[in-house]
């Protein structure tokens, strides 16, 4: 049996750290390092620096990049309204990371247009309740 079939041999041993990294960052719902790994990942690497079989690291690219998108939408919906500018900025580095990478389709465009609705929601908002408080503010007669 050729070494690098068995059971202990490395790329086996890599191919386990690489899922439980993708499992971590998934429950962490960290996008950024997912989103790093699977661009890292999707690179075929020179002959002498192969590491995982080609079929895993072709799949766990696959897996990082969709995991990198469902935790940067799990970012958004559970995100505060005050905060949102702050994970939108944390979103759009990644976004540009696939930009940089020349991916066909960036896979987080749709993550972002949520992002930028919540974002203008929450100033409408906003604007709606200072609007609001001026106009009452108008209301109240002023006694001298």
């Amino acid at each position: 049996m050729d070494d690098i079939d068995r059971v202990g041999s490395f790329p086996f041993h890599m191919a386990k750290t690489v899922q439980l990294l993708t499992e971590i960052c998934q429950e962490l719902s960290d996008f950024q390092t997912l989103a790093d790994l699977g661009l890292h990942l999707q690179k075929i690497p020179d002959s002498q620096n192969v590491y995982l079989y080609p079929q895993d690291r072709e799949l766990y690219a696959k897996e990082a990049i969709t995991q990198c998108v469902k935790s940067a939408k799990k970012v958004v919906e559970s995100c505060r309204a005050d905060k949102i500018a702050d994970e939108g900025q944390r979103i759009y580095d990644a976004y540009l990371k696939f930009q940089k990478a020349n991916t066909k389709q960036n896979v987080l465009a749709p993550v972002m247009l949520k992002v930028y609705k919540k974002y203008i929601t929450v100033k409408v908002i906003v604007f709606l309740k200072l609007n609001c408080k001026t106009r009452s503010a108008m209301l109240v007669p002023h006694v001298s």
